[in-house]
């Protein structure tokens, strides 16, 4: 298994309509074929023109919102 380390990545990221420059902690590994990975971020709802939904007051809701993705990719080439 050969680790790819960690790394931040900046990129744009649409969401809700509104595009801002955001950072990525990136991580990644390969094992022969397969090669695994999540990548990291937060971000403000404010900031994509969200929201806070108000449920009652019984659910609160924090203003940023954590994303981390996580990927599974086989390379089927022969």
């Amino acid at each position: 298994q050969r680790q790819m380390g960690i790394r931040d990545r900046v990129g744009n990221f649409t969401l809700h309509g509104v595009t801002k420059t955001m950072a990525w902690e990136v991580t990644a590994s390969r094992d022969g074929k397969t090669m695994t990975g999540s990548a990291k971020t937060e971000f403000n709802m404010a900031d994509f023109d969200i929201e806070k939904p108000i449920v009652g007051s019984v659910l609160s809701i924090e203003d940023v919102v954590q994303l981390e993705i996580d990927l599974v990719a086989v390379n089927s080439a022969t």
